[in-house]
């Protein structure tokens, strides 16, 4: 059996979980935009205050790898490769659409086809897709819906557009009543299994040059004045 921290901070979602065994010890959450710098090490320190168990006990930590927030994702990944130097323990990443698909299987286990989606700008959102058994038939990829996109898929079965604001966007803007959409956020909780898998499978990240999967630079901006 494996315990292993689990953290999500892709979004505007700042979760945390505590896993063994791929079950769902505990787990904390807040969703207040840009929290996350300071809250996602507060909220560790709360799991742990709720279980019999120590940062000590830990045999591996998993991030939510992207995409997503470029600010949210490099918070997690600095906390998740912190705890990994500080331990000498192994550094798991896990697709944070990925993880949104494990959410929505979980609710809907009838589901034929999963379209997990991360809300972007004005009409866009970042995509995927994967069968219910979390085989992944498309790459991650930057989707600016129009009306009538997903109407080859009408025969597909059933379909779950799954992701916060996201689906919410999709559902406006495609109109189509063939799908489902699933407002469900991003959770630390839904990492969990996943975690585990690759715990078990030995797919661990190289800790000191990890890097969250943005799919998109950066929108800085340089100001018109100082």
């Amino acid at each position: 059996m494996a315990l292993i921290l689990n953290i999500e901070t892709a979004t505007e979602v700042c979760s945390v979980a505590l896993g063994l065994d791929g079950r769902v010890l505990c787990s904390e959450t807040i969703c207040t935009p840009n929290q996350h710098a300071g809250q996602t090490t507060v909220l560790i320190a709360r799991l742990f205050e709720q279980s019999d168990y120590s940062l000590q006990d830990l045999h591996a930590v998993a991030v939510s790898s992207g995409p997503g927030s470029y600010t949210g994702l490099r918070i997690g990944a600095s906390v998740a490769k912190g705890i990994c130097f500080a331990l000498h323990l192994p550094l798991i990443a896990v697709p944070t659409l990925k993880g949104i698909a494990q959410g929505a299987r979980e609710r809907f286990p009838e589901a034929d086809l999963l379209i997990p989606v991360i809300d972007a700008r004005r009409q866009e959102v970042y995509a995927a897709r994967y069968t219910s058994e979390l085989v992944n038939t498309q790459p991650v990829y930057s989707w600016i819906i129009e009306p009538g996109d997903l109407d080859p898929l009408h025969q597909a079965g059933t379909v779950v557009i799954a992701g916060g604001k996201g689906a919410e966007k999709a559902q406006e803007i495609l109109d189509n009543d063939h799908f489902i959409y699933d407002p469900i956020a991003a959770s630390a909780d839904f990492l969990v299994p996943l975690s585990e898998l690759a715990y078990r499978q030995k797919k661990f990240e190289e800790v000191a040059s990890f890097t969250p999967f943005y799919l998109k630079p950066p929108n800085i901006t340089t100001p018109k004045t100082l």
